[in-house]
């Protein structure tokens, strides 16, 4: 009977043991997996691409990662790492080979185990893997159209086709780029400019593609480039001007400390910002073109400034700034009505600084006319116009000492020399005579 209590303790002392055992068991056994996060997570991958990696364990730690390229039965390690006591997180990189892999369908796949007990010690397993295409060959770009003859500051397009879907296409001139727009048939539009102060006979422009993957082809193309001077202007700031007109930009420059120091801060810094938001519109456009008469001149008006035109500011026998007049100054009679140059859709209408009252139209393939110092606006943004059609009447708004309406024609927002476009002639040689290589979807 003595014997009892100390048996009774022996039990309780195997139960705590053996609780004790289940806990330990129980917390180096968890069962939480660890945590896998890998970015970017693209569609497409080329040779020597590169991704982040990171593994998390909340647990027991990391034990083992292994990340490898499948494609078929083929198995490329790309990483491995065994790790060391306590470690709880890993980031890192690694990249795809620059040999070995096909183009086509392949897998990415990260194996991740931790340190718990689980699984009879092998720990808790992750399997992460994602699906993508592997392209190294770039895109291949047949030219079709022929001649591309542009002048400085001016226009023209160029007709070409691909081997591939591509993420992007177009032409670039120097460090501009003018976006290719694919066509019903198949075949791609790139409407570009030699702007006016890049020297066409330095700077040869080249037609490029890049796939979905990131693989890039550029090739060159038949080019003439004609070289173009441009007028020298000198314009007086009179007092009276900056009396009448600097007002208006109080609210804009209420800083300056006079008028003049207003007017410069417009001419420069409100200058380059409208100029901003006007290329920023270059993208709002038509796959294809609107329009197909020859563009049409505002009737019975005289030009006062000239595209491009080098512009010296003047202000009591002093200069005081040099700006560039980037499109036709046009003007007949107060208040005259302004007609859309073509047809086109209206893509922005309302007060935009330096040019006043405005309205922008879109005539597809990046092409856009613009209408500015408007007294008033007659149409909508969305409105669909027709050449010809009233869309304002000519005034004095924004940076404009008299009655007249500003004209600019741009190329995926940088300005050309609108005289191009009306010219019946030149848009037959640089313009029809390509589309016409499309068959009838121009016709």
């Amino acid at each position: 009977m003595a014997l009892a209590p100390r048996n009774t303790l022996i039990l309780i002392f195997a139960a705590v043991l053996a609780a004790a055992a289940l806990a330990a068991y129980l917390h180096f056994a968890e069962g939480k997996p660890p945590h896998v996060r890998m970015d970017p997570l693209p569609t497409h991958a080329i040779k020597g691409s590169a991704f982040s990696l990171e593994v998390t364990d909340e647990g027991q730690g990391l034990r083992h990662l292994l990340v490898q390229a499948v494609q078929g039965e083929q198995q490329i390690s790309l990483l491995e790492e065994t790790f060391g006591l306590d470690q709880h997180a890993w980031s890192g990189t690694f990249t795809l080979p620059r040999r070995g892999l096909n183009d086509g369908p392949m897998a990415i796949v990260i194996k991740v185990t931790d340190k718990s007990l689980a699984n009879r010690g092998a720990g808790n397993p992750t399997l992460f893997q994602h699906t993508l295409t592997y392209d190294a060959t770039p895109p291949r770009i047949s030219v079709i159209s022929h001649a591309h003859n542009l002048n400085q500051g001016g226009a023209g397009l160029i007709v070409y086709s691909l081997s591939e879907e591509v993420a992007s296409s177009g032409v670039m001139v120097q460090d501009v780029f003018f976006p290719g727009y694919r066509q019903e048939s198949g075949v791609y539009l790139s409407l570009f400019a030699i702007p006016f102060d890049v020297d066409p006979l330095k700077h040869r422009p080249m037609l490029t593609a890049t796939d979905p993957a990131g693989n890039t082809a550029q090739v060159s193309f038949p080019f003439h480039g004609n070289q173009r001077s441009f007028r020298q202007a000198t314009l007086n700031i009179s007092q009276a001007f900056l009396d009448n007109v600097m007002p208006q930009f109080q609210n804009v420059f209420p800083e300056a400390e006079d008028l003049l120091e207003r007017f410069l801060l417009v001419n420069r810094e409100l200058r380059a910002q409208n100029i901003n938001f006007v290329r920023s519109l270059a993208a709002t456009t038509a796959p294809a073109p609107l329009w197909s008469e020859v563009f049409a001149r505002q009737p019975r008006s005289a030009p006062l400034g000239g595209f491009a035109d080098h512009r010296t500011f003047m202000h009591n026998n002093e200069i005081i700034d040099h700006q560039m007049h980037m499109g036709i100054d046009l003007a007949s009679t107060p208040f005259a009505e302004i007609i859309a140059a073509n047809r086109g859709q209206v893509i922005f209408t309302g007060d935009l600084g330096i040019y006043g009252q405005t309205v922008i139209l879109d005539h597809g393939l990046g092409l856009h006319t613009l209408y500015a110092h408007l007294s008033q606006i007659l149409v909508n943004t969305g409105d669909m116009l027709e050449r010809g059609q009233i869309l304002g009447r000519s005034g004095i708004t924004g940076l404009a000492a008299g009655d007249h309406m500003h004209f600019e024609t741009l190329v995926s927002g940088i300005p050309v020399n609108p005289i191009e476009w009306w010219d019946e002639q030149w848009l037959r040689h640089n313009f029809w005579s390509k589309t016409d290589l499309l068959g009838e979807q121009f016709q």
